[in-house]
């Protein structure tokens, strides 16, 4: 699947090399419905074949000189890119039920899909399942954050896309309480799963805390602006804002845990080169994940990436790390890339929503527009 949507970007973007333009492809070798990390790529090549129809759709029905046409155009890409979303979504929850052997089944709808399996009677497998999605957004979110403090500015694309993605949580806790009482809906299970594990995770909690999340990230109020732009100027991007022309402003995620949820906070430092720095403090019981990510060489041919991160579970005195590396190869530099990503892990509490402790390696590439 990853490389036919290689295949079909690639003739696209010869066809209408112009359109095309600011577009990117990142893929990994592995499977998206076995993988988080292919799963995250596959979502973020998908956003931007999808910008690109959107374009070149709504080029020909007049955007350039229409405002009303380009809100078409917005909110038809602000759908097609939650509906991706959700997508990805769902298929981490496949995955997750999947790897525990429980015959999941996925029903593909306008909402992005829902995923139906048999029962486990394990309630920390239980939760790895039922949060999968969610956390799976959130992992999507980082991952077009950093593409973003890297360009240097918010194009509608990446902003629409982390948006959207951060949204997820979100959103499913505003239907909860709305009134969508299903057993399939993520928040209520982890209500009951939570209580059942001598914590409960209240759904009005998890709406408040993942709406403070959102609010409190400053990217997302870009994004908005520039949706604003977008309609009135036909302006697609804006400048990363920067604090002390260094630092850009964290953003911050809501993840859903065995041990409870967490508050995170990815903070970029741009100058001299890139470094992540990510702080996590659970909210229900102490527990909490320091780390960092950093460009140590970053230039047009070669970018070295070392990773760390360590964490702590009080009540249960469990401790856990990940190490990790990538390298990044500009064969043609903003053309086309190679990546190696590596890492070893115990006990990590983001790796273990993904069921990828131990060792992991994958490689990839990245094709520019």
């Amino acid at each position: 699947m990853q490389y036919k949507l290689l295949i079909v970007l690639t003739l696209v973007a010869i066809l209408v090399p112009r359109w095309a333009e600011g577009k990117e492809l990142s893929l990994s070798y592995k499977d998206p419905v076995k993988d988080s990390l292919s799963n995250t790529h596959v979502t973020y090549s998908a956003t931007h074949l999808f910008a690109l129809g959107s374009e070149v759709l709504f080029k020909e029905l007049g955007s350039q000189n229409s405002s009303a046409v380009r809100l078409g155009e917005y909110l038809f890409f602000a759908y097609g890119t939650a509906f991706l979303s959700s997508f990805s979504h769902e298929w981490s929850h496949y995955r997750l039920a999947n790897f525990y052997n429980l015959s999941p089944k996925i029903k593909i709808n306008i909402f992005g899909g829902e995923v139906r399996h048999f029962f486990t009677p394990d309630i920390n497998n239980s939760i790895r399942i039922t949060t999968a999605g969610l956390n799976q957004q959130e992992l999507n979110a980082g991952f077009v954050f950093e593409k973003i403090v890297l360009s240097g500015s918010v194009s509608y694309i990446n902003g629409t896309s982390l948006m959207m993605n951060r949204f997820g949580t979100l959103a499913y806790s505003l239907v909860t309480v709305g009134g969508y009482d299903s057993t399939g809906s993520d928040i209520i299970n982890y209500e009951l799963l939570t209580q059942a594990k001598g914590f409960r995770v209240d759904r009005y909690e998890m709406l408040a805390f993942s709406l403070l999340s959102v609010l409190s990230s400053a990217v997302i109020w870009q994004n908005l602006s520039l949706g604003h732009d977008f309609v009135t100027d036909n302006k697609r991007q804006t400048p990363l804002l920067l604090l002390w022309d260094t630092v850009v402003p964290p953003l911050f995620q809501y993840y859903l845990t065995e041990y409870g949820d967490m508050i995170t906070m990815i903070l970029p430092v741009v100058r001299p080169t890139p470094i992540f720095l990510w702080a996590g403090l659970g909210l229900r019981q102490p527990f909490y994940r320091v780390g960092l990510r950093a460009y140590v060489i970053h230039n047009e041919k070669l970018s070295l990436i070392p990773s760390f991160y360590y964490n702590r579970v009080k009540n249960s005195n469990l401790t856990g790390y990940q190490l990790g590396f990538e390298a990044q190869f500009h064969l043609i530099p903003r053309k086309w890339s190679l990546f190696f990503i590596t890492k070893y892990s115990e006990n990590d509490i983001i790796d273990q929503l993904k069921i990828e402790s131990g060792y992991y390696a994958t490689v990839g590439g990245s094709l520019y527009f």
